[in-house]
């Protein structure tokens, strides 16, 4: 019986889950939820034979949606329980700095940074419990988003707070990070001459951060110690002054727990749009205030790119991905063009085509897209510990 591989990638409002092979990590089958919490809508691609079929799951939680894809597995392999199942964790903290085999004491430890993504880490979470309920043999293994952004030197993760605070681990850690690994990995094969040059990534999607890369490694990104950082995001806030926060705990009418609800959920381009978090709502809406949060979204892009490539000391390549990044031609046009001076150059035909490289012959900054491949990455990673254990 052949070893597989099930991935769960659980964020805050949609699932992607795969099944691998065990040994080569080629994937045989590719899905997702997405409207959690609304009407769920999923979707299950298998590769090997072309096939697509959708499903309509009603207004489910995160906890169902998951319960959905186990389920879906086993009917898919009956009596076949997966040899690993490989679980993206958005909080590794200063602990987790790569792919990690989840024991309860494991387990715990990553309970305990919830408080640092409260909208993400419990679902995580979820995933695993869930998991190893129905599987207790099988390798359970954390992929983390911070981990990619170990490698930044000190200087870009510290804050200027009291240093005994830097010594309970409040500091930066950035999020994305399979993201951001996998367009390395992906670009590396495309074009291995880019490998060694300046980087920005920019992740642009529901959650949205950037990061500077040189070398392949973590240099620099727009989020923090937590999800909140950054960029606007879909209903995140984004980087604010810290005085505004104080004024809304005195002044504001809100105590800590609405507070931390309206950063999570009520702000970024929702709050400021005044209809949805959807960009693409927001993109063919007549409403000022729509069009507003939109510019502000491509200006804060804009100055994070310049900013990170102040931190990289130049600029070679600027890649987009995620949701946005990938799928709209006009976010790429508008953050681009304000950004001539830095070198950038768009092929308008290939930025519209929205596929691979999309800048001009001779432009002094080669931009791509990218597809995100976050379930590929949490794959490779899960079968490297399978090989590693010993197990199949």
């Amino acid at each position: 019986m052949p070893a597989r591989v099930l991935v769960l990638n659980v964020g805050s409002s949609s699932l992607k889950f795969g099944v691998y092979d065990g040994a080569s990590a080629s994937a045989e089958c590719a899905g997702n939820i997405t409207g959690i919490g609304r009407q769920a809508q999923a979707e299950v691609r298998d590769l090997s034979a072309e096939e697509r079929r959708s499903f309509s799951l009603g207004p489910i939680t995160s906890r169902e949606a998951v319960e959905w894809v186990l389920a879906w597995y086993r009917q898919r392999h009956p009596g076949e329980a997966p040899a690993a199942i490989g679980h993206r964790v958005v909080h590794g903290g200063n602990r987790f700095t790569g792919p990690t085999v989840v024991t309860p004491a494991v387990y715990q430890a990553l309970a305990e940074l919830s408080y640092w993504a409260p909208l993400h880490q419990p679902r995580c979470l979820e995933g695993i419990e869930l998991a190893r309920e129905l599987w207790p043999h099988a390798l359970q293994v954390a992929s983390f988003d911070t981990a990619f952004h170990a490698t930044q030197p000190r200087v870009a993760r510290l804050f200027a707070l009291p240093r005994y605070f830097v010594e309970q681990g409040i500091m930066r850690y950035g999020f994305h990070g399979l993201s951001f690994a996998s367009v390395v990995r992906q670009l590396s094969q495309f074009a291995p001459e880019l490998r060694e040059r300046k980087w920005v990534v920019a992740h642009l999607g529901s959650g949205s951060s950037l990061c500077a890369i040189q070398g392949g490694q973590s240099i620099a990104t727009t989020m923090g110690l937590t999800p909140l950082d950054g960029v606007p995001m879909a209903s995140r806030c984004g980087s604010l002054d810290p005085g505004v926060l104080l004024y809304l705990l005195r002044h504001g009418g809100l105590d800590v727990n609405q507070l931390e609800r309206m950063l999570y959920t009520e702000s970024g381009l929702k709050g400021l749009g005044e209809l949805s978090g959807d960009f693409r709502e927001l993109l063919a809406s007549q409403s000022p205030q729509a069009h507003e949060a939109i510019g502000v979204f491509f200006y804060r892009v804009r100055r994070e790119i310049a900013s990170l490539a102040a931190a990289l000391e130049g600029l070679d390549v600027l890649v987009f991905t995620g949701g946005i990044g990938e799928h709209s031609a006009e976010a790429r046009e508008q953050i681009c063009s304000g950004l001539q001076w830095l070198g950038v150059e768009l092929d308008p035909e290939a930025n519209r085509a929205g596929s691979g490289r999309i800048s001009r012959r001779g432009s002094r900054v080669a931009t791509w897209v990218v597809a995100s491949d976050e379930n590929g990455e949490i794959a490779q990673e899960a079968c490297a510990l399978l090989r590693a254990s010993g197990t199949h």
